[in-house]
């Protein structure tokens, strides 16, 4: 789903998917940031040598062009994988590539989790 310029941020998808075996990757790399958030622990993301898990408590920020490796969670774990990427037009911001992390706190959660299960709702619906 594409959406307009806003401030100089250009949201190109905003979506989220339940992981499994398939997300092992060993160079993701792309020209547009990123933002996951998981609902559950086990994945993880590789950078420079460091392992972060992707927990309900952080919120990823991945900078553009930035190679990194990710690792599924326990085939046993259904962890659903939320996720936006985006642009931000280079004259508002620039940035080597890097991956923050921040604390998610419990009303941001609820309204992924809120998100998610509309959609759900809505596939159902659909069918």
């Amino acid at each position: 789903m594409n959406f307009s310029s806003f401030l100089g941020i250009i949201v190109l998808q905003v979506g989220w998917t339940k992981l499994g075996g398939w997300w092992n990757y060993a160079d993701l790399s792309a020209p547009y940031w990123r933002i996951y958030w998981n609902d559950s622990a086990g994945a993880e993301l590789r950078f420079e040598g460091r392992k972060y898990s992707l927990t309900p408590n952080k919120i990823f920020l991945i900078a553009p062009n930035t190679s990194f490796s990710s690792t599924p969670p326990p085939l046993k774990n259904e962890t659903k994988h939320f996720y936006i990427h985006f642009l931000i037009e280079p004259q508002f911001v620039s940035h080597s590539p890097s991956v923050f992390f921040f604390k998610s706190d419990e009303t941001f959660s609820e309204l992924i989790r809120e998100t998610i299960l509309l959609h759900e709702a809505k596939d159902i619906r659909a069918e």
